[in-house]
């Protein structure tokens, strides 16, 4: 198998592998247009310099890139308050939609009302014991809808691409 695959992405015999640090000379050029290359658009999207590929971004040469993620979302949005957050200059934003599996989630709601309980009892300040209180109030709610009233939990994930 592993054969199979080297044979299919190595290059053939008659096929030559090309440089891409070395500049291109009259030949290759003729070789390449002869084979129906658009030499004009590769070099209209081929990026400038080269990649360096940092662990938060990349940069190429001329600019960079990062994605950020959404991970906390309002619990009471404003009208279109999605295109606040995706329809902005020199960004490209991408929205996944999933369904979550309903033990998992029930079991997550469990560990945190776990918490919660301990943290409404153990708070040094009246003010956090009141608000675990609250939390725990409104995650038990939830889970209630999930169980008997067949609501179904989606998972949103918003990933903004910026580049510049």
């Amino acid at each position: 198998m592993l054969e199979a695959i080297k044979t299919a992405f190595s290059p053939q015999n008659d096929q030559k592998v090309l440089d891409p640090l070395k500049q291109l000379g009259n030949r290759e050029i003729e070789i390449l247009k002869s084979k129906g290359y658009d030499l004009d658009f590769l070099k209209q999207v081929m990026p400038q310099g080269g990649l360096n590929f940092d662990e938060e971004y990349v940069t190429y040469g001329n600019g960079y890139s990062r994605c950020v993620t959404v991970y906390h979302y309002t619990k009471n949005p404003t009208l279109f308050w999605l295109a606040n957050l995706m329809n902005n200059p020199h960004t490209v934003a991408t929205l996944d939609v999933s369904t979550d599996e309903k033990q998992k989630v029930i079991d997550q709601i469990n560990r945190a009302l776990d918490e919660l309980n301990d943290r409404s009892d153990n708070e040094r300040k009246a003010t956090d014991r009141n608000k675990s209180a609250e939390e725990y109030l409104e995650l038990a709610e939830y889970a209630r809808k999930l169980t008997s009233n067949g609501e179904i939990s989606k998972q949103v994930k918003v990933r903004v691409h910026v580049y510049g």
